[in-house]
């Protein structure tokens, strides 16, 4: 491997010695004389030498950075008052143990925060300190049961790491993934790089010295390794696997910020022979870097977040230290991860948007680190070194930080998947981005070429700069660091730049949100439909709801990966606001695997919001074969502050099928908070728990009070011990019931009624949630007790459950209000399992709305339904409102014919246009179709090349009607394939700024798609039966070992666009069959299309008719 001693340190560091020791500042840590001399980084990794210079010189111009400079060495001095034996001596024994401490108190049982946080401190050596029970651990007494010699005590089953989790906080304290920039080598050497004393940099060299010569000894965090030899390989130190190369990245920065002091060619005084910085870079870097994954040659194999993070580590060893492979693998990883994992809207690939959040950090991350490489600092060096590549140039990358920068829904981070909830009222918009957003933003606008980008993420940072001056430990320590200038002055909202804006459809991701009103009043609905992918749980199609300032749908979070709760209970369907078909009984692993689902309309009108989606191709045919799994959603805009949803589910498949639904827990009043009316719910003999209703599980040892999962959530997410003991396992074991075992207290009755369930919520505010169930046919009407992922706190969970036939209707009024409700009367005109349905919703303002769900506008299915007068719609959607008077004021439509209300009709569009996919560019993202025949101008021979302006969509027509206007619009186009397993949905605008739609003279259309490729790939190797290996994984094809089915049928084009084949089945992620015309050349590069030529293309239409003075039409 490659020494240090390389000619660009050697000349460095003489420069170091002959002109920074001559005129030497004092050695000693209270000094904060600023040094005006170059202090030369190693390499530059993240910043030059002139940049320092300009940091330094800039300290004491802006009051902010001297503050920061002064909170920084104050954090320095502490350890400076340290000798060099005395750091050396708080770290533990080679081998020894670390622990999170996931157990908590083997006393107490109260639960602790990570590496001793609470319960460790450093004037307290080797001890730990339980901060309910004040126990101290372990107990010097070898009779005592917390007499813990290392590798922790075992108490009633559970094992309790005492004397590990002292040895985690002391090591994070020096050396860390979780805040970096407190950890002791960070603040040393960051001080070093803000004064230029030496003293500092020589204590930083001290302890990554120590560090390095032990941590090869270690093995990873034990909390998540059962066996009783603890050796299982789990990591390095404290930190768990991947999280070992977290860590890695700022402690480069150290070592890059340090590394051309003359310490660092001294002997190691922990490592006797090496110097100590080849011990630095054996110890902390070469010594893990290739056990989780190893991605030499850049043969990468999941592309996940945890692979992206050893890429990252790779990176970051290869430019500190000079290994050209290393840069040039990570060069080519970085580009496979960006192209295969962000998508058209720059939506990362993985389901939990936290994950997203976090991998967008380490993808920009790398490309700092390569926008700051020249392969001429390596002069000297071995190797062929890559030329330089600038990836904050990447589209994909700046979508990923520029379009989705905020990813916050009404104000929260959105909890899909493996996200955390939060029972949090939020009522207004943050006055500023996260430090986070804030320095993600600037660094790309920092590095990026391009003009346009660089001008709208100076605006992103005007709006979400805080107006309140920096200050640490919570301040921008990269501006600090790199950016001379004064951080901006606030002149806008940084909620201008939400993602999700007023409604948006996430293509690939198959995901509405419809985000509406202002604040205080922000709400709105996000249901995924897209593939199941990493860090997924079983909610495809599941509701989230939010109003009231609340998440209403209380997703129940998640902690940590595959312990009992999340595997047994938070990923579960019926965990979910969603229908479980046959209790999930069919399905193995996390959640189901699937290709998405279809999506059939998105609508983001004023008073409508219209979403239709099936999502049946997520069950296994061979297993449980479901025909439906249809999921309407009507939001309808009451006022300014309040809206209600109606939730109409049809499902055909299994031999019972429960709708769940719950709402944010409310201590207050537990079980009280949930109000039953219309049944009578009594206890059901044999079902203490919800998996008591199937004969499955009603004899099982946990279907009783005290021993149901539900009431026995313990520390770390695991499950208590009972006695008589029953299988309880550890990390890693699944709890049987598939979720319903940990739904207790069940009471409930069957009925053939309307009935409801109103929670009341916690706050001061008195607000409620209601949800009205209308059967077609007798159903069970359940309740239900639930914990949380901890037990501290108790959800009111509802069932409502089918059984008997294979088809189900649930239809629902979800109705969130204050004080009363906004509702006051809900009569159902017409509702059977496979027919329309048709509303009528009395407001207690005096309107009165009537809805019309048709099966498929396709049937002319006329809809008609009276109120004061009578109302008509052949329709997939219609909606009618009518104001005190009787008079409508509002007509909202989706894929329908027309609508009329007493014969005079007020909205008309033909059947859905459509054609085909004339052609596709692969370069520029975009396809051209035939010509279509739309509504209005659009369709007028003499109609102008452009866009044309409208809102919702693309509008095609507006007139005069009836005192009102009516306005057609288009706001989706909807692309089908023969053979490709789902359709592909995009949301689509017509308006002149950031239109997506061009009309030619000719009455074809182009479709800025941004993409029409989902993956690339590269050939290794091609056998004579079809099946290709690969060396890019293809990630939304296959997860946890099984294939998604999402790419099966798409057909492969070469990077000139040229198709060239078509996938058959993916088996595995980094491989795939072919049909047999298929040619394909070993190191070439493929790209798999989305849609190509010839496919169909629908443009659904939209129509609405507004009164004259109603929702902002004034008039002509």
């Amino acid at each position: 491997m490659f020494s240090l001693a390389r000619s660009i340190r050697q000349i460095l560091v003489a420069a170091f010695v002959l002109v920074l020791w001559a005129p030497a500042s004092p050695a000693h840590s209270a000094d904060k004389t600023t040094s005006t001399v170059p202090l030369p980084p190693m390499v530059g990794l993240y910043y030059s030498a002139e940049e320092l210079t300009a940091t330094r010189a800039m300290i004491n111009a802006q009051p902010w950075r001297a503050g920061m400079r002064d909170y920084m060495t104050a954090k320095a001095d502490e350890w400076m008052a340290l000798s060099d034996d005395e750091i050396r001596s708080l770290l533990p024994k080679p081998g020894s143990l670390f622990s999170y401490g996931q157990n908590g108190c083997p006393k107490c049982k109260a639960r602790w925060k990570p590496f001793g946080a609470e319960t460790c401190s450093l004037d307290r050596p080797g001890k730990t300190i339980c901060p309910k029970c004040e126990t101290v651990f372990p107990d010097p007494d070898p009779a005592s049961p917390y007499h813990d010699t290392g590798k922790g005590v075992m108490i009633d089953g559970k094992r309790y790491y005492l004397t590990a989790v002292w040895n985690a906080f002391v090591v994070n304290s020096m050396y860390s993934a979780q805040g970096p920039d407190g950890t002791g080598s960070s603040v040393l050497a960051l001080s070093y790089a803000l004064t230029g004393n030496e003293a500092y940099a020589r204590k930083a060299i001290v302890m990554m010295d120590a560090l390095a010569t032990l941590q090869p000894s270690t093995r990873g965090p034990r909390d998540f390794d059962y066996d009783e030899d603890q050796t299982k390989d789990k990591g390095r130190f404290h930190l768990l696997t991947s999280i070992v190369h977290r860590a890695q990245a700022p402690m480069a920065r150290n070592i890059d910020l340090v590394g051309n002091h003359p310490m660092m060619q001294t002997d190691s005084p922990t490592n006797p022979g090496t110097k100590i910085g080849e011990n630095i870079r054996l110890g902390l870097f070469e010594d893990y870097l290739w056990n989780n994954f190893d991605v030499r040659e850049g043969r990468l194999s999941t592309l996940h977040n945890h692979e992206a993070d050893s890429v990252r580590g790779m990176i970051a060893t290869g430019l500190l230290f000079g290994n050209a492979d290393y840069i040039r693998w990570g060069i080519a990883s970085l580009d496979a991860l960006l192209e295969n994992t962000v998508d058209r809207d720059g939506m990362y690939y993985e389901t939990s948007m936290g994950y997203t959040i976090f991998t967008r950090s380490v993808f920009l991350d790398m490309a700092e680190m390569l926008a700051n490489y020249r392969p001429e600092k390596y002069a000297g060096y071995p190797g062929d070194f890559p030329p330089a590549r600038n990836f904050m140039d990447h589209p994909k990358l700046q979508k990923l930080i520029v379009d989705n920068t905020d990813m916050n829904f009404t104000g929260r981070r959105v909890s899909l998947g493996n996200s955390h909830g939060d029972n949090a009222i939020i009522t207004k918009p943050a006055a500023s981005f996260n430090i986070t957003q804030f320095l993600e933003i600037a660094r790309l606008g920092f590095y990026t070429t391009d003009k346009a980008l660089k001008k709208r993420t100076d605006a992103m940072l005007q709006a979400g700069a805080d107006p309140a001056p920096p200050k640490a430990p919570v301040a921008p320590w990269w501006w600090l660091m790199k950016n001379p200038n004064p951080i901006p002055k606030k002149t806008g909202n940084p909620d201008e730049f939400n993602m999700f804006g007023d409604g948006r459809f996430f293509s690939t991701k198959g995901m509405a949100g419809f985000q509406f009103g202002d604040w205080p009043d922000k709400r709105g609905i996000i249901v995924r439909g897209g593939p199941n992918l990493p860090h997924a749980q079983d909610d495809n199609l599941g509701l989230n709801l939010f109003d009231l300032g609340r998440e209403l749908c209380a997703e129940l979070g998640y902690g940590t990966f595959d312990t009992p709760l999340h595997k047994g209970w938070s990923t579960r369907a019926v965990a979910h606001c969603i229908v479980t078909v046959d209790g999930d009984a069919a399905m193995d692993g996390y959640f189901k695997k699937t290709p998405g689902s279809n999506w059939r309309s998105f609508l983001n009108g004023d008073v409508v919001k219209y979403m239709d989606a099936d999502g049946r191709l997520q069950f296994d045919p061979e297993k449980l074969p479901v025909e439906k799994f249809r999921r309407r959603i009507v939001t309808v805009v009451v006022d300014e502050a309040n809206s209600y949803y109606i939730d109409l589910f049809d499902v055909k498949g299994g031999s019972f099928r429960d709708y769940s639904f719950h709402a944010p827990w409310n201590d207050k009043l537990l079980t009280a908070a949930l109000t039953m009316e219309g049944i009578d719910p009594k206890p059901v003999k044999g079902a203490w728990t919800a998996a008591g209703l199937s004969p499955e599980f009603r004899d099982a040892s946990w279907n009783a009070p005290g021993r149901s999962w539900g009431e026995r959530v313990g520390n770390a997410e695991t499950i208590t011990p009972v006695d008589p003991p029953d299988d309880a396992g550890g990390y890693g074991w699944m709890p049987p019931g598939r979720g319903y075992g940990f739904l207790y207290n069940l009471r409930g009755a069957k009925t053939a009624k309307p009935w409801s369930a109103t929670w009341a919520l916690e706050g001061s505010d008195d607000a409620h949630l209601r949800v009205g169930f209308f059967p077609t046919n007798e159903m069970g009407a359940y309740a239900a007790n639930a914990p949380d992922l901890l037990g501290a706190h108790l959800y009111n969970f509802i069932l409502a459950r089918d059984e008997g036939s294979s088809e189900s209707r649930f239809l629902t009024v979800i109705e969130p209000y204050r004080k009363q409700r906004t509702v006051r009367r809900i009569e159902v005109l017409r509702n059977d399992k496979r027919g329309p349905v048709a509303l009528k919703i009395e407001l207690t303002n005096g309107a009165t709305d009537l809805l019309l769900l048709g099966e498929n506008a396709g049937t002319e299915e006329v809809l008609k339904v009276s109120n004061k007068k009578s109302v008509s719609a052949a329709a997939e959607m219609a909606f009618v409102r009518f104001d005190s008077n009787g008079d409508p004021v509002h007509a909202s439509m989706m894929r329908g014919r027309k609508l009329a209300v007493d014969g005079v009709e007020l909205l008309k569009t033909p059947a859905t246009p459509s054609t085909n996919v004339a052609s596709v560019d692969l370069a520029k993202g975009t396809f051209k179709t035939g010509k279509v025949d739309l509504p209005g101008k659009v369709s007028k021979p003499d109609a102008t090349d452009g866009e044309l302006a409208g809102s919702p969509g693309w509008l095609l027509e507006k007139t005069h009607i009836q005192g009102g206007i009516a306005k057609t619009f288009c706001p989706e186009v909807v692309l089908s394939g023969e053979g490709y397993p789902v359709d592909v949905t995009m949301e689509i605008d017509g308006s002149e700024s950031g239109g997506n739609i061009t009309l030619s003279k000719d009455g074809t259309i182009t479709v800025d798609a941004k993409s029409v490729a989902l993956q690339q790939f590269r050939v290794d190797t091609v056998s004579d039966d079809g099946l290709t290996s690969l060396t890019i994984p293809l990630p939304l094809a296959y997860v946890h070992s099984k294939s998604t089915h999402a790419l099966d049928g798409h057909h492969i084009a070469d990077s000139e666009g040229k198709l060239v084949g078509r996938i058959t089945a993916t088996p595995h992620i980094l491989a795939i069959r072919t049909t047999p015309e298929t040619l394909l050349e070993k190191d070439k590069l493929y790209w798999v299309m989305d849609f190509v030529e010839g496919h169909r293309v629908d443009f659904p239409l939209a129509a609405t008719w507004d009164l004259f003075g109603q929702a902002g039409n004034d008039g002509p």
